[in-house]
């Protein structure tokens, strides 16, 4: 199951302070590479959130200057290609405050005010709680028109916006002068999602037909070294999620030593109908309950296998033909049954090496929860790889690294 984001209770002006005071530590080295870390906290399901500032339109109101601004903490996703947030939480953290307000005490620059619209009169020290506006409405249009996803089982809308976003560092920047495009989802998908995601999923299938693709945030992505300017963009091509340090590494180099024997190859699965570029590696055996279900013969050694990361599970997916084939032969019906997982996988360039990652129910404790899924990923279901989904049940006692364009990735434990 997906988490669920909080957004912070503090006031906007509250929340601003505190994350200017946070200074994202910058990285380089000799080859010219360039990386950020930015801080992360812990969020309900094991996972890891991140904080940020989303800029809304400026408007008048009254002969003054207003300053709308979402204050949002996002769980970081590797499941997911976009940053999302849910129609509920932007309505809950729009401030709108003055942009120019001299005359007001210090006081009560750092309260959170909201004015109702009709009202003539303006005071910048009285709050009206019922605005009459939709926040929403303060971030502007995209190019994009709403689409209708499926999240799990439920169809709803995303309506597709556009705003700058101010993270703890200010060397990251979107491509497009007017901000990121990202999605504010109905309340049907938005108890799906969990809260609001930061999708690290970079890559998407430019020719699939099954869903309309729009921007990835790591596509939009640059980091800048000195002055703002497109001479100066890097693209990212790796990242690093260090759960026990609380640390998301952002950077326009590899962060995958060429050196390390446990480095994973990393396979692209939107040949064959994925719609985006899932993290996904070679499965060369599951054990379930500690029994190997290849060397067991529960599965056709033909059909590949491959697990996916995903940071922004809490649990563990299992495809359901694969988990029927599993059942039978453990003669367990319900697989919330399950005491124990682990997946050998195929390092890369050593079909014949194995790197190990498990959990249990004793190890994970409440994170260690388990679930059949139907997914529509693929165009041929019968020849369609199995799948298991591995989340923080796995990945929260360890830092994982994927390098995107060296199709690389690397877990290790702390």
């Amino acid at each position: 199951m997906k988490h669920t984001a909080y957004l912070m209770g503090m006031s906007g002006m509250e929340q601003m302070t505190m994350i200017q005071s946070v200074t994202a530590v910058e990285t380089s080295d000799e080859y010219g590479g360039f990386s950020i870390v930015l801080p992360l906290e812990a969020c309900e399901g094991g996972g890891s959130c991140v904080r940020f500032v989303m800029e809304g339109d400026t408007f008048l109101f009254a002969g003054r200057n207003m300053k709308s601004n979402a204050y949002i903490r996002a769980i970081v996703d590797t499941g997911s290609p976009y940053l999302i947030v849910p129609e509920a939480k932007i309505k809950d953290s729009v401030d709108i405050a003055l942009n120019e307000c001299s005359e007001c005490a210090p006081s009560n620059k750092s309260k959170r005010y909201i004015f109702r619209n009709s009202n003539p009169q303006f005071s910048s020290r009285s709050r009206v709680d019922d605005f009459d506006a939709d926040p929403i409405s303060f971030f502007l249009k995209s190019a994009y028109p709403p689409t209708f996803d499926i999240y799990g089982s439920k169809e709803g809308k995303i309506d597709w916006r556009t705003a700058p976003v101010s993270f703890r560092s200010g060397d990251i920047h979107s491509v497009d002068s007017s901000g990121y495009v990202f999605g504010i989802t109905d309340e049907v998908l938005s108890e799906e999602s969990g809260g609001a995601l930061l999708g690290l999923v970079k890559q998407s299938n430019k020719s699939t037909t099954k869903v309309d693709i729009r921007p990835t945030w790591l596509e939009q992505v640059r980091l800048y070294r000195g002055d703002v300017g497109n001479e100066n963009a890097l693209e990212v091509k790796s990242f690093r999620i260090d759960t026990p340090r609380r640390q998301l590494t952002i950077s326009s180099k590899s962060l995958i030593p060429e050196s390390s024997a446990n480095a994973l190859a990393l396979i692209d699965l939107r040949p064959l109908g994925d719609f985006v570029d899932h993290y996904a590696c070679v499965i060369n055996e599951l054990y379930v309950d500690g029994r190997g279900i290849r060397e067991s013969g529960w599965v056709s050694k033909k059909r590949d296998i491959v697990a996916v990361f995903d940071t922004g599970l809490t649990g563990c997916l299992f495809t359901e033909e694969l988990w029927t084939d599993v059942s039978k032969g453990l003669g367990i019906a319900s697989i919330a049954s399950l005491q124990s997982v682990r997946v050998d996988l195929e390092t890369k360039g050593f079909k014949s090496a194995n790197f190990s990652v498990e959990s249990s129910r004793e190890k994970a404790s409440g994170l260690f929860v388990t679930r059949s899924i139907s997914l529509d990923w693929f165009d041929e279901a019968t020849t369609a790889p199995h799948v298991v989904v591995l989340g923080q049940a796995f990945l929260a006692f360890g830092a994982l690294t994927i390098d995107i364009d060296k199709r690389k990735a690397l877990f290790e434990n702390m």
